[in-house]
């Protein structure tokens, strides 16, 4: 989400953009966070730092250097139960919010024939009963962004529609294991495409 945001920011330099995508941006209505605020212990600033505690600690000398492995982990102090509840919430809050993702949701390249990047996508897609909003950057000179107008799905195909630097881009795609498939058209002649995460391509 961090990436989409930036990614919309950029876009409040092109004359206009923004404007268009404010049209575009859907109203919802406010919900709690499904984890609420971290809220500290009341002990919270008042703890002891382990080495000045005051217990008899029985050790003996440090002679030499000591490889952080001796310590078999127990160098931290323990977690309290209200600290391992609040992570065991958030993680499950993170992967239920991943199940709820849509296939488009992430960030992608599309790849012509030839293997070249041709545009950079970010995209949420948080389901079918929500709309698909995201960003596009051209992978060229002008590196120009433009929010994602619109995007339609039916079934495995998908049409994602982005108005960027004076021209009408399309994206016509299906979906192919796990990415997608399609054509590009606006950057001159329509060319076949390629939709992958850029760690795939790289891997």
């Amino acid at each position: 989400m961090l990436l989409l945001t930036l990614m919309i920011a950029g876009v409040s330099g092109l004359s206009g953009q923004e404007t268009a995508y404010g049209q575009a941006a859907s109203s919802e209505v406010y919900a709690a966070p499904v984890v609420r605020p971290y809220e500290p212990p009341s002990d919270f600033g008042r703890q002891v730092e382990e080495g000045d505690v005051n217990r008899p600690i029985r050790s003996r000398p440090i002679t030499g250097p000591v490889a952080v492995e001796a310590y078999q982990g127990n160098y931290e102090q323990n977690r309290s139960t209200g600290e391992i509840g609040y992570v065991a919430a958030v993680n499950r809050a993170r992967a239920s919010a991943d199940a709820r993702m849509g296939s488009l949701d992430g960030v992608w390249t599309a790849v012509g024939a030839d293997g070249k990047p041709l545009l950079d996508l970010v995209l949420s897609d948080r389901g079918p009963s929500k709309p698909v909003e995201g960003a596009l950057s051209l992978n060229d000179a002008t590196r120009s962004t433009a929010p994602v107008n619109g995007v339609s799905r039916d079934g495995e195909a998908a049409e994602i529609e982005a108005s960027v630097g004076g021209r009408a881009v399309r994206l016509r795609l299906r979906s192919s294991g796990q990415g997608w498939t399609g054509t590009l058209s606006g950057l001159g002649r329509d060319q076949a495409v390629t939709l992958t995460h850029p760690g795939d391509q790289a891997g």
